[in-house]
């Protein structure tokens, strides 16, 4: 894969959720996708 096809995946596997979990801890949440580590 290069690198525009696993941005591509990774933003298919976003979690609004866990952006926002994230962001409660103080994790700033612009440009993450949300993606939990077991997916990863």
């Amino acid at each position: 894969m290069n690198f525009n096809q696993i941005i591509k995946k990774l933003k298919s596997l976003n979690n609004p959720e866990n952006v926002a979990g994230m962001a409660r801890f103080g994790i700033n949440p612009n440009n993450t996708y949300g993606v939990s580590i077991p997916t990863l």
